[in-house]
């Protein structure tokens, strides 16, 4: 394998691996999301009196609309990493060789490590490696490889 298939191979390598990371950001998100939602439904759960209070129903009011922008905010980096993880999936399912495609998608889709494939796919460790590289160098990223 000469130096720029090596460089070609790594960064399809860290394209692959951005499914993982979109993964555990999507994870946080939703977390934080829900966080979020709770805490704005608790917030206009509070009953008003007809007596006067000052100003805090108007900071409630702020409070509120702060929240919804937040959640707002979450809901939209959600989508960019969802449609992130469509475009890696993508990617893989348009490989020509089905063990290659295969071997991508558990490894960096399902997260499973070289030794769970060969397991599973009943070859040997050493060979699903190889098969590994072979993905690497036919995988294309957006059709551009």
């Amino acid at each position: 394998m000469d130096s720029i298939t090596k460089v070609e191979n790594e960064k399809k390598k860290e394209f692959l691996l951005r499914y993982r990371i979109a993964t555990r950001k999507i994870e946080s998100l939703e977390e934080q999301r829900e966080s979020l939602i709770r805490t704005m439904r608790s917030a206009k759960a509070v009953r008003y009196s007809d007596m006067p209070h000052g100003n805090k129903q108007s900071d409630l009011s702020d409070y509120i609309v702060k929240l919804d922008e937040m959640i707002n905010a979450i809901t939209n980096t959600l989508a960019v990493k969802i449609q992130l993880q469509l475009e890696i999936e993508g990617n893989i399912v348009n490989m020509e060789d089905g063990l290659e495609c295969d071997i991508l998608r558990k490894h960096y889709i399902e997260l499973k490590s070289f030794e769970e494939i060969a397991e599973e796919l009943q070859y040997t460790y050493r060979h699903i490696i190889r098969m590994h590289s072979s993905a690497l160098e036919h995988f294309k990223i957006n059709g551009s490889c």
